[in-house]
């Protein structure tokens, strides 16, 4: 592509790259939402900032606040909303 000749100039490149991320983030939210509410089962595998992240079976990113014991352990949690980050804010059951 590097040396193909009427390449799209790089504001452009940059333009639609944008609009492909804005596109995701919103597809993203429209899955998640349809999920909130449900109790999902979610293997806790890191600590991001004082909260233990990990997914549903269907890769949906969760978060609780910072908890050792969850740690590499799947629970059970209840999905209650969406965080700008694009996790879903749950609660241990």
């Amino acid at each position: 592509a590097f040396s193909m000749k009427n390449q799209v100039q790089i504001q452009e490149r940059k333009e639609r790259s944008k609009k492909l991320r804005i596109l995701s983030n919103k597809l993203n939210r429209i899955f998640y939402s349809k999920y909130l509410g449900s109790t999902q089962r979610v293997l806790f595998e890191e600590n991001k900032s004082g909260k233990m992240v990990g997914f549903t079976k269907n890769y949906i990113k969760v978060e609780v606040p910072y908890n050792k014991e969850v740690k590499n352990q799947e629970l059970d949690v209840k999905l209650l909303s969406i965080n700008e980050h694009q996790r879903v804010i749950s609660k241990i059951l």
